[in-house]
């Protein structure tokens, strides 16, 4: 089965969000976690420094203690949601607006051993089904997931019904469908 499409903007954003919330699961708890654990450590190792200066030097107590105390975990805090939620949206605006690769014309070739791609931005490959460990389908798109954790993104806006259920039948026959 041979089909080729562009990816546009809106389906690499439903692409992101359909893989994000299907992996994030467990992962962001325990990342929030660990954060929150290092913000909590940093306030207490600030709070412990300041009293113990106060003590040692006899340093006259701030008005404002609150702020003293919360201010560096603040900074922390936004640092921290930049990094994981603004650094990411930044690279994917780069990835779908500005890469070469993702501006092309796809073309696919996919086989029940098999999927070949091409586009005309020069990349081309035939990679088997086991370099592959699950695929995902949204709306108007599939997902193939491979093991690092990164995924290959199939258009289905050009494809007719019964294109679409032959796609999916070498899909399940190949993978796992999450």
């Amino acid at each position: 089965m041979e089909f080729s499409y562009r990816i546009s903007e809106a389906e690499c954003w439903k692409a992101w969000r359909l893989f994000y919330e299907t992996t994030s699961g467990i992962k962001t708890v325990k990342a929030v976690l660990l954060w929150l654990a290092i913000f909590v450590s940093l306030i207490l190792v600030f709070w412990h420094i300041h009293r113990c200066a106060q003590l040692l030097f006899c340093i006259n107590q701030v008005k404002s203690e609150f702020f003293v105390f919360i201010s560096p975990g603040i900074f922390v805090f936004c640092v921290w949601i930049y990094l994981t939620i603004g650094f990411e949206h930044k690279e994917l605006h780069r990835l779908c607006k500005k890469d070469p690769l993702m501006q092309g014309q796809y073309t696919v070739n996919i086989t029940p051993e098999s999927i070949s791609t091409q586009n005309t931005a020069g990349l081309s490959s035939t990679v088997g089904w086991n370099i592959f460990d699950y695929w995902l389908e949204g709306k108007g798109f599939i997902l193939l997931v491979f093991h690092s954790g990164s995924y290959f993104l199939l258009s289905l806006s050009g494809l007719s019904e019964p294109q679409q259920y032959e796609l999916r039948s070498i899909l399940t026959a190949a993978l796992p469908k999450k």
